[in-house]
């Protein structure tokens, strides 16, 4: 599905107090050109993930795998953006961070919790900003998945709703 393989290597950490960005950026039109719902992997197809520490995007089915490794009380922000080249005419935003607390079980040998102080961090046009918390049940082996939502509206003004499933990392 993928066509560009990014690789999987161990990104470095930004410090602590340095604002970590999570950059989603979309082939609107395409994505709006399908049928809707489109599938995940759909979706996925027509997105891209990246983050202060990325080397390159991930697209496709390596969006399930796109892991950020970030700090207790590390500031994060969320941004979208059309790929580049992209019309204008269809703006994307994000409009929540939702943490997935429903997969609990989905990583062996990994704790999946919620890293921030609420289910839902709304956003804001197109970004989303919070802090992870700052404790220790963020100790060990813990994980953050969480859905990103994010919108399209198309040249008649209708807004499509669209989701995608990446993960966080605490750093030890």
């Amino acid at each position: 599905m993928s066509t560009h393989e990014p690789p999987l290597k161990e990104p470095t950490l930004l410090p602590k107090d340095v604002k970590f960005v999570i950059t989603l950026e979309v082939k609107a039109e395409e994505l709006l050109n399908l049928d809707y719902p489109p599938t995940r992997y759909e979706i996925y197809d027509h997105c891209f993930l990246s983050d202060s520490k990325s080397d390159e995007p991930y697209n496709g089915v390596d969006i399930e795998k796109f892991e950020s490794k970030v700090h207790r009380g590390q500031p994060i922000e969320w941004v979208a953006r059309l790929v580049k080249g992209s019309k204008e005419e269809f703006p994307v935003a994000i409009e929540s961070v939702v943490y997935g607390f429903y997969k609990k079980d989905e990583l062996e040998g990994f704790k999946n919790v919620n890293f921030f102080d609420t289910i839902a961090i709304c956003g804001t046009k197109d970004k989303v900003i919070a802090d992870i918390r700052d404790s220790e049940e963020l100790e060990g082996e813990v994980v953050y998945i969480y859905n990103i939502n994010f919108t399209i509206t198309d040249r008649n003004g209708l807004v499509w709703n669209y989701s995608i499933d990446p993960r966080l990392k605490i750093e030890r």
